[in-house]
Protein backbone atom coordinates (compact mmCIF):
# COMPACT_ATOMS: atom_id res chain seq x y z
CA UNK A 1 0.00 0.00 0.00
CA UNK A 2 2.54 2.52 0.70
CA UNK A 3 4.47 1.70 -2.36
CA UNK A 4 1.73 2.31 -4.37
CA UNK A 5 0.76 5.50 -2.51
CA UNK A 6 3.99 6.55 -3.56
CA UNK A 7 4.14 5.68 -6.83
CA UNK A 8 0.20 7.66 -7.32
CA UNK A 9 2.53 10.75 -5.90
CA UNK A 10 5.50 10.18 -8.00
CA UNK A 11 3.28 9.98 -10.93
CA UNK A 12 1.36 12.82 -10.65
CA UNK A 13 3.55 15.40 -9.19
CA UNK A 14 4.77 15.99 -12.68
CA UNK A 15 1.26 16.74 -13.87
CA UNK A 16 0.75 18.64 -11.27
CA UNK A 17 3.95 21.31 -11.80
CA UNK A 18 2.18 21.66 -15.50
CA UNK A 19 -0.96 22.90 -14.02
CA UNK A 20 -1.71 26.33 -15.20
CA UNK A 21 -4.45 29.10 -14.36
CA UNK A 22 -7.29 29.18 -17.08
CA UNK A 23 -7.53 32.71 -18.10
CA UNK A 24 -10.63 34.89 -19.85
CA UNK A 25 -10.61 37.66 -22.13
CA UNK A 26 -12.47 40.11 -24.30
CA UNK A 27 -13.08 38.97 -28.00
CA UNK A 28 -15.28 40.85 -30.41
CA UNK A 29 -17.71 43.44 -28.94
CA UNK A 30 -19.86 45.73 -30.07
CA UNK A 31 -17.37 48.87 -29.89
CA UNK A 32 -15.15 47.20 -32.53
CA UNK A 33 -17.46 46.83 -35.33
CA UNK A 34 -19.06 49.13 -38.06
CA UNK A 35 -22.37 47.73 -37.99
CA UNK A 36 -23.27 45.84 -34.64
CA UNK A 37 -26.07 43.76 -34.50
CA UNK A 38 -29.01 42.67 -31.92
CA UNK A 39 -28.91 38.87 -33.13
CA UNK A 40 -25.51 37.99 -32.47
CA UNK A 41 -24.09 34.30 -33.10
CA UNK A 42 -20.63 34.18 -31.70
CA UNK A 43 -18.51 31.17 -32.54
CA UNK A 44 -15.29 30.00 -32.27
CA UNK A 45 -12.33 27.74 -32.43
CA UNK A 46 -8.67 26.64 -30.78
CA UNK A 47 -5.91 26.18 -33.30
CA UNK A 48 -2.35 25.82 -32.65
CA UNK A 49 -1.08 29.31 -31.77
CA UNK A 50 -4.42 31.45 -32.00
CA UNK A 51 -7.98 31.23 -31.20
CA UNK A 52 -10.03 33.12 -33.56
CA UNK A 53 -13.87 34.14 -33.14
CA UNK A 54 -16.88 35.10 -36.03
CA UNK A 55 -19.46 37.52 -34.65
CA UNK A 56 -22.30 38.21 -36.85
CA UNK A 57 -20.17 39.42 -39.93
CA UNK A 58 -16.79 40.11 -38.51
CA UNK A 59 -14.29 37.69 -37.22
CA UNK A 60 -10.68 38.30 -35.21
CA UNK A 61 -7.99 36.03 -34.38
CA UNK A 62 -6.33 36.14 -30.87
CA UNK A 63 -2.59 35.03 -29.78
CA UNK A 64 -3.14 31.72 -27.25
CA UNK A 65 -0.42 32.97 -25.04
CA UNK A 66 -0.53 36.99 -24.94
CA UNK A 67 -4.49 37.22 -25.63
CA UNK A 68 -3.65 40.05 -27.94
CA UNK A 69 -5.25 40.22 -31.48
CA UNK A 70 -3.68 39.29 -34.70
CA UNK A 71 -5.45 42.06 -36.66
CA UNK A 72 -5.33 45.16 -35.31
CA UNK A 73 -9.23 45.77 -35.56
CA UNK A 74 -11.98 42.86 -36.84
CA UNK A 75 -11.83 41.55 -40.27
CA UNK A 76 -15.30 41.97 -42.61
CA UNK A 77 -16.84 38.43 -43.23
CA UNK A 78 -16.35 38.43 -46.65
CA UNK A 79 -12.43 39.50 -46.61
CA UNK A 80 -11.12 35.66 -47.87
CA UNK A 81 -13.87 35.79 -50.95
CA UNK A 82 -13.16 39.83 -51.71
CA UNK A 83 -9.61 38.93 -52.14
CA UNK A 84 -10.21 36.21 -54.60
CA UNK A 85 -13.10 38.29 -55.87
CA UNK A 86 -15.71 35.30 -55.87
CA UNK A 87 -18.80 38.12 -55.54
CA UNK A 88 -20.78 35.77 -55.08
CA UNK A 89 -19.44 35.48 -51.52
CA UNK A 90 -19.23 38.76 -50.77
CA UNK A 91 -21.48 42.09 -49.82
CA UNK A 92 -24.67 42.09 -48.04
CA UNK A 93 -25.99 38.72 -47.23
CA UNK A 94 -23.72 36.76 -46.07
CA UNK A 95 -23.57 36.11 -42.07
CA UNK A 96 -24.16 33.14 -40.01
CA UNK A 97 -20.23 31.98 -40.12
CA UNK A 98 -18.48 28.79 -38.86
CA UNK A 99 -15.27 28.94 -37.88
CA UNK A 100 -13.37 25.49 -37.69
CA UNK A 101 -9.51 24.58 -37.38
CA UNK A 102 -9.01 21.16 -39.14
CA UNK A 103 -6.32 19.42 -36.02
CA UNK A 104 -5.14 16.98 -39.06
CA UNK A 105 -4.52 19.25 -41.25
CA UNK A 106 -3.57 21.86 -39.32
CA UNK A 107 -5.69 24.59 -40.81
CA UNK A 108 -8.18 26.86 -40.46
CA UNK A 109 -11.55 27.11 -42.25
CA UNK A 110 -14.38 29.81 -42.49
CA UNK A 111 -17.83 28.83 -44.15
CA UNK A 112 -20.91 31.23 -44.20
CA UNK A 113 -23.86 31.76 -46.43
CA UNK A 114 -23.86 33.91 -49.66
CA UNK A 115 -26.75 35.62 -50.58
CA UNK A 116 -26.04 38.06 -53.10
CA UNK A 117 -29.26 38.59 -54.56
CA UNK A 118 -32.61 37.60 -53.79
CA UNK A 119 -33.32 33.87 -54.07
CA UNK A 120 -29.79 32.96 -54.92
CA UNK A 121 -28.00 30.84 -52.47
CA UNK A 122 -23.94 30.01 -51.71
CA UNK A 123 -22.70 28.66 -49.51
CA UNK A 124 -18.76 30.01 -49.15
CA UNK A 125 -15.37 27.55 -47.51
CA UNK A 126 -12.20 29.64 -46.94
CA UNK A 127 -9.46 27.13 -46.04
CA UNK A 128 -6.28 28.78 -44.47
CA UNK A 129 -2.75 28.29 -46.20
CA UNK A 130 -1.11 27.96 -42.67
CA UNK A 131 -2.32 27.58 -39.13
CA UNK A 132 -0.92 30.71 -38.22
CA UNK A 133 -3.15 33.66 -38.88
CA UNK A 134 0.05 36.33 -37.95
CA UNK A 135 2.09 34.45 -41.01
CA UNK A 136 3.14 37.34 -43.47
CA UNK A 137 2.20 34.58 -46.17
CA UNK A 138 -1.40 33.71 -45.03
CA UNK A 139 -3.88 33.28 -47.69
CA UNK A 140 -6.87 31.65 -48.21
CA UNK A 141 -7.99 28.85 -50.41
CA UNK A 142 -11.84 29.78 -51.43
CA UNK A 143 -14.81 27.89 -53.11
CA UNK A 144 -18.55 28.92 -53.50
CA UNK A 145 -21.16 26.33 -54.07
CA UNK A 146 -24.44 27.31 -55.88
CA UNK A 147 -27.28 26.11 -53.27
CA UNK A 148 -30.10 26.78 -55.63
CA UNK A 149 -30.32 23.14 -57.60
CA UNK A 150 -30.51 21.86 -54.17
CA UNK A 151 -32.72 24.21 -52.47
CA UNK A 152 -34.59 25.79 -55.08
CA UNK A 153 -35.76 29.18 -56.05
CA UNK A 154 -37.90 29.57 -53.44
CA UNK A 155 -36.19 28.88 -50.02
CA UNK A 156 -38.40 30.75 -47.45
CA UNK A 157 -41.46 29.78 -48.43
CA UNK A 158 -40.21 25.88 -49.05
CA UNK A 159 -38.87 26.00 -44.99
CA UNK A 160 -41.99 28.14 -43.92
CA UNK A 161 -43.94 25.63 -45.05
CA UNK A 162 -42.01 22.95 -43.44
CA UNK A 163 -42.20 24.29 -40.47
CA UNK A 164 -46.07 24.89 -40.23
CA UNK A 165 -46.54 21.22 -41.41
CA UNK A 166 -44.32 20.14 -38.30
CA UNK A 167 -46.60 22.59 -36.20
CA UNK A 168 -44.14 25.19 -35.39
CA UNK A 169 -44.98 28.07 -37.63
Amino acid sequence: FKFTLLAVLVLTLPFAVQCQTVTSFEGIDATMVSTPGYDVDPNGAVGTLQYMEWVNTFYQAYDKKSFAPVWSSPQTADTPWRASNMSNCYGAGGGDGVITFDRLASRWVIARRGTPSSNTYYYCIAVSNTDDLHSATLSWHTYQIALNSVLGRQLERRLLRELQSAGCG
